[in-house]
């Protein structure tokens, strides 16, 4: 079979959730926010097995996708919250590497796509690590390659076309037509015909 490009939407879908949650559950126990953390974990396991009975993948690559979530989310707060367990978040960056190396390997989605779940894990936790250590610039950032690699995942930006200037005339789109009046006598085509 061709190794998928992008996942079908409500296997992406599952898979950011789950991400996210996993990060969150993660931080939270890290900050010893014990109740958050509870539905962190709940939230993130009821998404894995939402993404596993959407069958997009085997069993094999989902347990895989499994450990990798879980290694980036232990890395990212062991690195950002932890000061003393430097040989443990080492080895959480470790499996995070192996099981992305394996998910990539697995021949069912292409190197693009095993990327953009890598790194969508990846970003996740480090969003949910930075948020709780107060690195609000970095957590933006972190955020924003989370959303983008969800993007990515689920097959890319949604494209429209701007219909602007078909149905109504606006200044901004043709200054020309607007030209011998000011702004205040004709704002709008509406106000030009008038």
């Amino acid at each position: 079979t061709t190794p998928m490009d992008s996942l079908a939407a409500e296997l992406a879908q599952e898979l950011k959730d789950f991400a996210w949650n996993a990060a969150w559950c993660s931080a939270n126990e890290a900050k010893w926010m014990a109740q958050d953390a509870a539905r962190n974990r709940e939230a993130a396991e009821r998404h894995f097995q939402a993404a596993v009975e959407t069958r997009g993948l085997s069993a094999i690559v989902m347990s895989d996708v499994k450990k990798m979530v879980w290694a980036a989310a232990k890395h990212a707060t062991l690195e950002r919250l932890s000061i003393l367990q430097a040989s443990q978040s080492e080895e959480a960056k470790h499996e995070f590497q192996h099981t992305a190396d394996f998910v990539k390997l697995s021949g069912e989605m292409s190197e693009g796509c095993a990327a953009h779940l890598r790194w969508m894990a990846w970003n996740a936790a480090w969003h949910a690590a930075n948020v709780r250590a107060g690195n609000e610039a970095d957590a933006r950032r972190d955020r924003g390659r989370f959303e983008q690699h969800s993007r990515a995942l689920r097959g890319g930006l949604l494209r429209g076309v701007n219909l602007g200037g078909w149905l109504l005339l606006e200044r901004w789109m043709n200054t020309k037509v607007f030209a011998d009046f000011s702004e205040s006598e004709a704002p709008d085509e509406v106000s030009l015909c008038e």
